[in-house]
């Protein structure tokens, strides 16, 4: 859609729209190398970040975590029927080819590693979807406390810097370079918090639910493939990038794109609720769903098409703008869907920013600084290019400078997997001892669904076969789509014995001879009543399980007793029991 900006009005005009672009805040910078203020479009507070980040992406400095929640408010929008009904083709879709890794391959080993990690763990929210509300797909909301305020966001498990062996400046790094080179995760905000000792991305609030996720997902990966369908058809790198250019502009006005939502926050306050301004600027989401974005959803959305359709594009920053640079036949050009979105005078004539050198793209913006890319892109081998593009030369090589950029798809196949605590249940959990394993059936759930046997291993205690209690662990394998573990308990009893022939009955008394248990037994208990259901019972032990008969006296005369025995079996000073022997009967004389 094009949208009337006349930037030759004046420059006041020019920077009031270039303020607008980068991160979904207000961002000034002092100097390229400055400090970063983040300003809240809400205007309620100033972040003044704790380091310097001349990307445009903006950390916030977390003191701790107050509380977490689960958050699962779905949008009227989202049909969850649909979602669940689509989920493997999500799963099974090649989000990659939406993706570039060129700044990635200049990155240290270890920063490397923290990308790789950021990338599994969004790959796993990208592509699961779960109706169950304990799934570790649908993420918490957490209040967190930034030392002047509690805010509500949904973030991450925390990132640690020497799991990863990288600085705090260096992540900060890692997630620029990883914010700006996979526009496929729409549902990371440019927002992140960080400590001391690692560091949180932020998601967007909206998609929370894995459902909500799995439908908007869909929506909007369906509508990108439809246009690199479009953008693939054209016959040369030029109409390809300029098709790219017009299905961005043509679907997109310019401008803040955000949604008012319910949000719990206050000054230590979590019961105080405000409506809160979400703005989805920095995300696909708003230049596809919404088609209303600034600079970063342009320019994301083109890198987006462009990589779907099979041509290399990158997104550029500066200190207030984002725009690209794509390759086509042999060098690299300049383009800013964004300022091509116009319809202006003779003066500033469409295309000034389409396919054009690294002079001429700042000479066009005014030499307002918009287009001076940070230091942090150069020093990561942006390419350079010299001039603008032409039928002539565009196949020459020489007018642009690079590097390689080589095909790394290999290192990004694995997909973070959740820890949890799997729901072990065993089909009892009191056995007699046989002398041989004990082995209950048992059943696993993990994320409160079933897992299957092959998907977890059983490890039973030494000695589990004794006679005592004991406890099982199960532990999950990569292969369940979890990791973690958890105990049960059971409790193994001696075996049973039995009352041997009869019982000789004496005057007030009877005779007992019980079989003898040689293994797993301490002794033997006797019960008797006058009572078939043992009311007002008496219970005699006969210690040690060489003791095999025993003369019950002082009972009444001429009364019919009943008389059951049991093994027991003294295990850490606890006595444990068989289960009682048939009952028989004797009359006393």
């Amino acid at each position: 859609m094009k949208v009337f900006k006349k930037r030759s009005l004046s420059l006041l005009v020019a920077l009031a729209m270039i303020i607008q672009c980068i991160a979904g805040n207000a961002i000034f910078f002092n100097s390229e190398a400055g400090n970063v203020y983040a300003a809240e479009k809400n205007a309620e507070e100033v972040y003044v970040p704790g380091s310097t980040n001349t990307f445009g992406v903006i950390p916030h400095d977390m003191k701790e975590i107050v509380s977490s929640e689960m958050d699962l408010t779905n949008e009227d929008e989202f049909i969850p029927g649909s979602a669940l009904k689509g989920n493997t083709t999500v799963a099974a879709h090649d989000w990659y080819k939406y993706s570039t890794k060129y700044f990635y391959e200049s990155l240290s080993a270890n920063q490397k590693k923290l990308y790789v990690a950021f990338y599994e763990y969004c790959m796993y929210y990208l592509t699961t979807a779960d109706t169950n509300n304990d799934h570790p797909s649908n993420y918490k909301s957490s209040l967190i406390n930034t030392g002047s305020k509690i805010v509500n966001e949904c973030i991450t498990k925390e990132f640690t810097f020497s799991s990863y062996g990288v600085s705090q400046s260096e992540a900060d790094t890692v997630f620029a370079v990883f914010l700006y080179e996979n526009p496929q995760f729409y549902f990371v905000d440019a927002n992140y918090f960080r400590t001391y000792t690692g560091i949180y991305l932020t998601f967007y609030d909206l998609f929370m639910n894995s459902v909500s996720r799995a439908s908007i997902t869909e929506k909007i990966f369906s509508q990108i493939d439809t246009w690199a369908g479009q953008v693939a058809a054209e016959s040369t790198p030029y109409n390809k990038i300029k098709k790219a250019q017009d299905i961005v502009t043509e679907h997109n006005v310019y401008g803040w794109s955000m949604y008012s939502v319910s949000k719990e926050v206050g000054p230590f306050d979590p019961s105080r609720t405000q409506y809160w301004n979400e703005y989805y600027d920095q995300s696909l989401y708003s230049s596809v769903i919404l088609k209303m974005t600034v600079c970063a959803g342009y320019s994301k959305l083109t890198m987006a098409l462009l990589r779907k359709a099979g041509v290399n594009a990158i997104v550029i920053t500066s200190s207030s703008h984002a725009w690209n640079m794509v390759k086509a036949g042999a060098n690299w050009y300049n383009l800013d869907t964004t300022w091509d979105d116009d319809v202006i005078d003779a003066s500033d004539p469409v295309g000034w920013f389409f396919l054009v050198s690294d002079t001429n793209l700042k000479a066009h913006d005014g030499n307002g600084g918009a287009h001076n890319p940070t230091a942090n892109w150069t020093s990561h081998y942006k390419p350079v290019c010299y001039d603008d593009y032409s039928d002539d030369t565009y196949m020459t090589p020489g007018h642009s400078t690079d590097k390689t950029e080589s095909d790394v798809s290999g290192q990004f196949k694995g997909k973070w997997i959740p820890e949890v605590t799997p729901v072990v249940t065993l089909s009892t959990t009191k056995f007699t001892y046989t002398g041989g394993a004990i082995n209950p059936t048992i059943t696993v759930k993990a994320g409160g669904y079933p897992v299957a046997a092959g998907n977890y291993e059983v490890i039973y205690p030494s000695g589990g076969f004794n006679v005592g209690d004991h406890q099982l662990t199960v532990k999950l394998k990569p292969s369940s789509g979890y990791a973690g573990q958890a105990q049960a308990s059971y409790t193994i009893n001696p075996k049973s014995t039995a009352i041997k022939g009869k019982l000789k009955a004496g005057s007030g008394s009877f005779k007992i001879k019980v079989k003898k248990v040689s293994k797993m037994a301490s002794g033997y208990q006797v019960q008797y009543s006058l009572k078939k259901n043992f009311k007002g019972k008496k219970t005699v032990n006969l210690k040690g399980f060489k003791k095999t008969s025993k003369t019950i006296k002082g009972l009444k005369k001429k009364k019919k007793y009943y008389v059951r025995v049991r093994t027991y079996k003294t295990v850490d000073g606890e006595k444990y029991y068989s289960a009682w022997s048939k009952t028989k009967t004797v009359k006393t004389k």
